[in-house]
């Protein structure tokens, strides 16, 4: 799997293999030695898992993103990678048609995530919030736009991604999702969201 990877991106002309490591003893000598842009990680590793990797780089303060690669179902593992300090996550059926945007994603500063653990992360912190409409009353592009929302009022991402970027019908579509009465209050559980699915 990982030299199919390698190749996928070594393909790619905007795209720099810098490293590979079999396992996370490996890898982190490398990552703290020459930090690449981003690193992707199995969470199925020999030794050290995936998850205490991504716990070492973020202790450590390293200058990485770290996008997941994993076989494990992203409904139980996606959002505990996510709050362990990783910047993307993604199913390993997927790598070959998409592992490439992925690393563009979270390069830039954006989190990668499919939409379906984003409808899952979103309904566990409605539930634990007791307030806003059924998780399968909202859409995949509502759900994407109160992430897109949070992300650039937290900082997390790029002034290009504010709230002004999402059309005002959809902001108020999102006041009635959340049952919230402006857009601030859209904008301050938004950012709350995101702040509570990543580190």
């Amino acid at each position: 799997m990982r030299e199919g990877i390698e190749r996928l991106i070594e393909y790619e002309p905007d795209l720099t293999l810098t490293g590979s490591a079999a396992t996370a003893e490996d890898a982190l000598p490398q990552l703290q030695s020459a930090p690449p842009d981003v690193a992707l990680v199995d969470l199925q590793l020999s030794g050290m898992t995936g998850i205490e990797l991504i716990h070492q780089v973020r202790a450590l303060a390293l200058p990485v993103r770290l996008l997941v690669i994993s076989a494990h179902e992203e409904d139980l593992y996606g959002g505990r990678a996510l709050r362990a300090g990783a910047h993307g996550y993604m199913m390993k059926h997927d790598v070959a048609r998409h592992v490439a945007d992925a690393v563009r994603h979270v390069a830039r500063g954006e989190r990668h995530i499919s939409a379906s653990l984003r409808r899952h992360l979103l309904r566990d912190w409605l539930e634990t919030q007791g307030r806003g409409q059924p998780i399968d009353e909202w859409s995949d592009a509502e759900i994407a736009a109160l992430e897109q929302i949070g992300w650039a009022e937290s900082g997390k991402t790029s002034a290009d991604a504010s709230r002004s970027a999402v059309p005002a019908g959809v902001r108020e579509a999102l006041q009635a999702r959340l049952a919230v009465s402006s857009d601030e209050d859209v904008v301050r559980d938004a950012v709350r969201w995101v702040t509570a699915t990543a580190r």
